[in-house]
């Protein structure tokens, strides 16, 4: 389950990043910081 909640972190945070940047919008790609530092995190604390 965690290693599908770091593709999804991934996966959402690229897309809110680019569709940010894209429309000017910068709380939407903070949101996309946010969901990359999730999906990072939850891939670095990955036990074993």
């Amino acid at each position: 389950m965690k290693d599908k909640a770091t593709h999804v972190g991934f996966v959402l945070g690229t897309v809110f990043v680019i569709m940010g940047f894209a429309y000017g919008n910068s709380g939407v790609w903070m949101l996309g910081f946010i969901f990359l530092g999730l999906g990072f995190a939850l891939r670095v604390n990955k036990p074993g």
